[in-house]
C-alpha cells in the first residue's frame, strides 16, 4: 500500500516525477478504453487483443520501467493530480486493481524502509527530457533489466562458465553470484542500506567484479577511486559522495589503504 509513504520511503524525487510523469501517464490505464464485455466476461484472448488500448498496470509498467510498483503508483497519481487537478490524491493510491485488504501482508508506514536523505539527493540525478524518456520507454530501450537479474541468468543457464579472468585466477558465473551474494549479505548486516554510496578502490580483478555485483544486490550505489589516488585526493571524493562503506586492497609496502580510509 502506497499510500501514506513519504518520498523517501518511495525513494522518490521530483527530477524522476517530471523524467517519467507523462510516460506512466500516458500508458497506464487512464488510455483505457473498453471494448464489449471482455474484462467482465474473461475473454483472455479478447483481453489480450485490446492490450494497447486498455494501457498498462503499475505491476507491468514497473516491469518495463525498470521501477518499483509504489515508485510507478505514486508517480502515475501525482500525475492524475495535476492533470485532473484532484486534492485528494491520497486517497487514490488505495483504489483499483482488484486488490483487498491482506493484513498478513501489510507493513504499517512507520516501520516501512526509508532512503537516507543523501540516497535521496542522488536520485535528482535521473533528470531526463520527458520527451526522450517517453521515446526510448515505449521503445523498451529502458527497461527492468538490472546487473543482477544477468548475473542470476547466466548463473543459471550456464554455471560453469568462466565469467572472469584476473591475476592469474579464473572464476564461473556460478562462483562469482555466490561471493557476490555473501558480500552483499555482509554489507547489510554492517548496516550500509539501499541507496547508500560505498567507494571502492581495487584493481581491475575479479575482486572488483564480485564488489560490483554485491553492491548491485543489495541496492547501493558504486563510487570508483582511481588507484593512484592516496588520501589527499580521496577524501574530498568520499566525503563528496557520502559513502558509507570503502572496500580496498590490504595493506603493501608502499601505501596502506585500509589505515588511510579510517583516518579520514
Amino acid at each position: 500500500m502506497t499510500r501514506g509513504l513519504k518520498r523517501s520511503q518511495i525513494g522518490m524525487s521530483e527530477e524522476m516525477i517530471q523524467t517519467y510523469g507523462e510516460s506512466v501517464f500516458e500508458m497506464s490505464h487512464n488510455i483505457q478504453v473498453r471494448r464489449g464485455d471482455a474484462v467482465r466476461e474473461l475473454d483472455w484472448e479478447q483481453i489480450e487483443a485490446t492490450r494497447a488500448d486498455r494501457g498498462m498496470s503499475d505491476a507491468e509498467l514497473a516491469r518495463q520501467f525498470g521501477l518499483t510498483q509504489d515508485q510507478v503508483t505514486y508517480i502515475r497519481t501525482i500525475m492524475e493530480r495535476r492533470k485532473f487537478k484532484r486534492h485528494n490524491y491520497h486517497r487514490l493510491y488505495d483504489l483499483g486493481g482488484g486488490r483487498r485488504f491482506r493484513s498478513d501482508r501489510f507493513i504499517p508506514h512507520a516501520e516501512r524502509f526509508e532512503f537516507r536523505a543523501e540516497a535521496i539527493e542522488l536520485r535528482k540525478s535521473l533528470d531526463f527530457d520527458p520527451r526522450i524518456a517517453s521515446k526510448h520507454l515505449r521503445m523498451g530501450n529502458w527497461n527492468g533489466d538490472t546487473v543482477t537479474d544477468w548475473l542470476d541468468k547466466w548463473s543459471k543457464e550456464t554455471p560453469d562458465a568462466i565469467a572472469a579472468i584476473g591475476g592469474g585466477e579464473e572464476i564461473t558465473f556460478a562462483q562469482i553470484r555466490e561471493n557476490a551474494l555473501r558480500l552483499a549479505n555482509s554489507l547489510l548486516e554492517l548496516g550500509i542500506r539501499k541507496g547508500d554510496v560505498v567507494a571502492i578502490q581495487l584493481p581491475n580483478q575479479i575482486e572488483f567484479m564480485t564488489v560490483y555485483f554485491a553492491v548491485c544486490m543489495m541496492g547501493g550505489v558504486l563510487s570508483t577511486m582511481h588507484m593512484a589516488y592516496r588520501a589527499g585526493e580521496m577524501e574530498p571524493l568520499l566525503k563528496h559522495g557520502s559513502a558509507h562503506a570503502v572496500i580496498c586492497a590490504p595493506a603493501a609496502d608502499s601505501y596502506d589503504a585500509a589505515a588511510a580510509m579510517l583516518d579520514m
